[in-house]
């Protein structure tokens, strides 16, 4: 398919202002840091399904943002958005009180330690909802306690609809499947307080 002039305009101007990955990476923070992605300028899927359930009014916490590309979109549509990824240049995700957090695609990617301290961090930042998806399936080229390395050198943790709502649980009184952005592909929740 070819592209438009139009097209590869905002592909550049969203790539030119998109997070880059820190330099000097430990070999833990890679395993995380490489799932990271462009997407060519596009959002994400988990965003696309969710869009229409964002209030204008509302601030929105893009957590583990990546590269921070939807981040750019929902500020390009007038949100109120802050997004964080401590594996690039966005920086350091710490509590930030929001009344929707959207982490899409970050439990997957960290080891059980880490990925107990992000659920608290969601929790602690949410002051309404937060909307969380996860890698359902994908590449298992190498068993790992509690997940599987893939051929790109990263990190995955695969869960099922019902396994993760039953973690998120652990951090929200009320979670619920995300039935729009659940497939064979992705899991997710949405969780509230």
């Amino acid at each position: 398919m070819k592209q438009t002039e139009k097209e590869r305009k905002r592909i550049a101007w969203i790539k030119s202002h998109s997070a880059k990955l820190r330099p000097n990476l430990t070999a833990k923070q890679k395993e995380s840091a490489n799932t990271s992605i462009t997407r060519q300028g596009k959002k994400s899927m988990p965003l696309r399904e969710i869009e229409n359930e964002l209030g204008k009014n509302e601030t929105i916490y893009d957590m583990g943002a990546g590269r921070g590309i939807d981040a750019l979109h929902m500020k390009n549509e007038g949100r109120k958005v802050t997004a964080c990824d401590p594996n690039t240049t966005l920086g350091e995700c710490k509590i930030h009180k929001s009344d929707v957090v959207i982490s899409n695609y970050v439990l997957n990617t960290v080891r059980p330690k880490q990925r107990k301290e992000v659920l608290d961090d969601i929790a602690k930042s949410t002051k309404d909802r937060a909307y969380i998806t996860v890698r359902r399936t994908g590449d298992k080229t190498t068993p790992s306690p509690d997940g599987y390395i893939t051929k790109k050198g990263t990190f995955q943790k695969y869960s099922e609809p019902e396994e993760l709502k039953k973690y998120v649980k652990k951090d929200f009184p009320h979670v619920e499947i995300n039935k729009n952005i659940t497939n064979a592909d992705s899991s997710s929740v949405v969780a509230s307080k």
